[in-house]
């Protein structure tokens, strides 16, 4: 078996390529002239040097490959047009290189909960998406692209991913560990996904029937305020009594899109945004995953006490905490 990865060298990327290696699969990875490998250096794996946003590079991509995994996306952006060009437009671009590789069993590409918008209750593939942020609007638009393409395809939504090597939540996890937190809104409920669940549910998917054609959440087993999630962050520092102090969204969007434009004049991109705020912003993240698990039998393997006190031991070995 032969697959094809984009957003290798990143935090999710790197440990897919780990298992897809591991299950037996040939791996290909898409890299920039730019891309830090830092995480898939040593690995046996054949890389592509090209770039999502120049067609040309693309050229011969897809040849050979049975399975792709489309993981790359623009996390952090300042416009609405920046999330489109870096995910909409860039899938676009891959997906009219790989339309000649007839041989392609799946393409499945990671979304994110974010497309299909806020939920107090466990929200099912089949309602309507409703995106709140740029970014959630990019992402489902993605989805749409890669159902016209014509490829056996295959959706995951995760919400926020967690876990070794993980950068995004790395803020958290050092702020807490000096015993406070600042917090702009407070979903009443949120789930999370560890980054080693949710790699086996990719290509868990990948490889069933059941899965082609269709759009799936996947997430960890708990759900909870975040409030009380950052709690459990703490608990797994050793911080029984951390402060959370609880911002109102319309103190911080000020804030936050001062510091954005001091970013964009610097040509610097800051996942502290008015996107993300919009984001904390909603009373709910929650998901269903029945069908996941009715589908392709996803089931999480680590508890969110597991994984992030792995979570924990990995920032500490690394020096990241």
């Amino acid at each position: 078996m032969r697959a094809l990865v984009t957003g290798a060298t990143g935090f999710i990327g790197s440990h897919l390529v780990r298992v897809l290696i591991d299950r037996g699969f040939d791996v290909r990875v898409l890299v920039r002239k730019t891309s830090n490998l830092r995480w898939i250096e040593g690995l046996p794996v054949q890389r592509f040097l090209g770039e999502l946003r120049d067609p040309a590079s693309l050229e011969g991509i897809g040849e050979g490959a049975d399975y792709v995994f489309h993981l790359a996306a623009l996390l952090k952006g300042h416009r609405k047009e920046d999330y489109i060009e870096g995910n909409v437009t860039a899938t676009e671009n891959l997906l009219r290189a790989l339309s000649g590789s007839g041989d392609i069993r799946r393409f499945v590409y990671l979304s994110s909960q974010a497309a299909a918008g806020p939920a107090l209750h466990p929200k099912r593939e089949s309602e309507e998406a409703r995106p709140v942020s740029y970014y959630g609007l990019a992402k489902f638009l993605t989805e749409e692209a890669v159902r016209r393409s014509g490829l056996p395809y295959t959706i995951l939504r995760p919400p926020v991913v967690y876990g070794p090597r993980d950068g995004e939540l790395l803020f958290y996890f050092r702020s807490l560990k000096r015993g406070y937190a600042f917090l702009p809104g407070n979903p009443e409920v949120v789930r999370i996904i560890y980054v080693e669940d949710l790699v086996e549910a990719i290509v868990d998917s990948a490889l069933s029937d059941t899965t082609l054609g269709k759009t799936y959440f996947v997430a960890g087993e708990e759900n909870m305020s975040a409030e009380d999630l950052l709690r459990e962050i703490a608990r797994a520092l050793g911080i029984e009594r951390p402060m959370i102090i609880k911002l109102p969204p319309q103190i911080v969007l000020p804030l936050v899109a001062f510091w954005s434009y001091l970013q964009r004049l610097f040509r610097k991109a800051s996942m502290v945004n008015p996107d993300k705020i919009r984001e904390l912003s909603q009373p709910g993240w929650n998901c269903s995953t029945e069908a996941a698990k009715r589908d392709f039998g996803f089931t999480p393997r680590h508890s969110l006490k597991e994984g992030l006190y792995k979570t924990v031991m990995w920032y500490l070995k690394a020096g990241w905490l």
